[in-house]
């Protein structure tokens, strides 16, 4: 009996279909070699704090909505959902928290196309941006662990945002405006840097080609609800005690944990740092990363030094508009986090870095067409070998990147190695234990571990005791309820039956 397809629909129709999807295929595969091939890799001590913390029943997801969370930030949709949904089930099994960690990503990567493609109706110009977008080392730290997930969530609500009020200027549809304004409410609510966000939709208002069916008070909602987040933020909850002349630099500021804002020549310095870091260039303190050879920082340095000179070009072509708009869209993101005088990260670029790879698009584009018309061969390869270039240059440091600095891997490898070292001698503890571990060996173990919230996770015990060393200890102890462990010749060794036999040898 042959075989019919459902109505309305054909070979070739299908076969399109397949075409269409084959690249997305393609791209996800390219994010999980370049960024989820190690999915067992351990959590970081912020992750361990969140999943200590995670709400217990949908009232405290509701309830969060109206305080600050334990870290006096206010990212109620974002910052512990994932954990909260996941640990129930998961536990300290990593690789539930890295397939979401995944699907978010690569939503966003896609989220990007789309916009692209509504903006400037080139498939060929959006490709070219996700694949300056999707390798980027910065991404490194957004899908390393479950910890970075306010970033992901305000990419995928900024991004949002803009596709839908892109599409309200195109069409003047009032329900794009809505979904449009409800999404930037979204961004807010993952991460206070959203607040750039209407400013960045301002610059699509002004540089999107077309026809705009509205003027800029149709942003009049967005700045609204801005302003409602901005008093909600600094008047009521007071996000780390801060107030809006502190972060604008009209106000001294005390001692706030390591998040200083202000004005002044600090400003100048971030963004030069962070024009070297979108390009993968090590710059300031906390943007130092190793390549395996020497000619790739040679090479990334160059591309920096042919993307201006192009810039300068593209504007005076018809695609300035696009250009520019990538630009201001970089600058009004990134806005939050050059006020920071202290504390200025790489990931801190994720969400910015949005703008800078549709610049990237436009000016990969403009080498592209101009080359064509000397031959189309030879226009898809130098377009080949600059993205090849550009992804080596960015995954090369990346992959070193992540099993060493002190916010991923290195932290994460000690967990695990600790865990392991205890959970092999004692399997379960007794309720009331009490676990010291002499990590003079080892001092940052203690955040490492979030202050022995790694072990109260693992053994499920709120109550049980876990010292440092590094931290100080009691003078005296109960020898029946006493586990130790020291740290040598990386591991933690089982000193448990030496300190409850002479106990004044170990402690103070």
């Amino acid at each position: 009996m042959a075989k019919t397809r459902p109505p309305g629909t054909s070979l070739s129709s299908i076969h399109a279909i397949v075409r269409a999807l084959i690249p997305f295929v393609l791209l996800a595969f390219a994010e999980g070699i370049i960024f989820f091939r190690n999915p067992e890799r351990f959590f970081n001590g912020d992750t361990l704090f969140w999943l200590w913390n995670r709400h217990h029943t949908f009232f405290d997801f509701i309830e969060g909505f109206t305080k600050l969370d334990p870290a006096f930030w206010y990212r109620p949709l974002s910052q512990r959902t994932i954990e909260s949904l996941l640990f129930p089930f998961a536990g300290l099994n990593p690789i539930p928290y890295r397939m979401v960690g995944f699907a978010l990503f690569f939503a966003c990567t896609v989220e990007l196309f789309f916009f692209v493609l509504r903006l400037t109706e080139s498939r060929r110009l959006a490709w070219f941006t996700v694949l300056v977008f999707m390798p980027h080392l910065v991404h490194k730290f957004t899908t390393y662990d479950v910890a970075f997930t306010p970033d992901l969530f305000l990419i995928l609500f900024s991004l949002g945002s803009a596709t839908a009020y892109l599409r309200f200027l195109r069409t003047g549809d009032r329900a794009s405006l809505v979904a449009s304004a409800l999404l930037l409410a979204g961004s807010l609510l993952s991460k206070e840097s959203a607040v750039g966000l209407p400013f960045a939709l301002l610059s699509i208002w002004f540089f999107a080609p077309g026809e705009r069916r509205a003027s800029p008070v149709s942003l009049m909602p967005h700045f609204l609800i801005l302003t409602i987040y901005l008093f909600l933020l600094f008047g009521v909850l007071h996000v780390w005690n801060l107030q809006i002349g502190h972060v604008l630099g009209w106000l001294p500021q005390g001692p706030s944990g390591g998040y200083e804002f202000g004005g002044g020549a600090h400003v100048v310095e971030n963004l030069r740092i962070a024009f070297s870091w979108i390009f993968g260039i090590p710059a300031g303190m906390h943007g130092q990363w190793i390549f395996g050879a020497p000619w790739i920082p040679a090479m990334l340095s160059s591309l920096r030094t042919a993307a201006c000179v192009v810039a300068i070009l593209v504007l005076f072509s018809a695609q300035r508009k696009f250009l520019l708009l990538g630009i201001c869209w970089f600058l009004a993101m990134l806005a939050p986090a050059v006020l920071l005088k202290t504390h200025f990260l790489p990931y801190y670029l994720s969400v910015p870095l949005a703008g800078i790879a549709i610049a990237g698009g436009v000016l990969l584009d403009w080498v592209y067409a101009h080359v064509a018309k000397i031959s189309p061969y030879a226009s898809m390869a130098v377009a080949a070998l600059i993205l090849a270039g550009w992804t080596k240059g960015q995954v090369n440091p990346a992959n070193r990147l992540a099993p060493s600095h002190s916010m991923l891997g290195g932290a994460a490898a000690a967990s695990r190695l600790a865990l392991e070292d205890v959970r092999r001698v004692y399997p379960a503890l007794p309720e009331g234990a009490e676990l010291i571990l002499f990590n003079e060996g080892l001092p940052a173990a203690v955040t490492d571990h979030a202050f022995g919230l790694l072990f109260k996770l693992a053994y499920d015990d709120p109550g049980l005791v876990v010292r440092y060393a590094t931290m100080g200890l009691p003078a005296g102890i109960d020898p029946g309820k006493v586990f130790a462990f020291k740290w040598q010749q990386g591991h933690f060794v089982d000193v448990t039956g030496s300190v409850r036999q002479q106990p004044a040898l170990w402690l103070p």
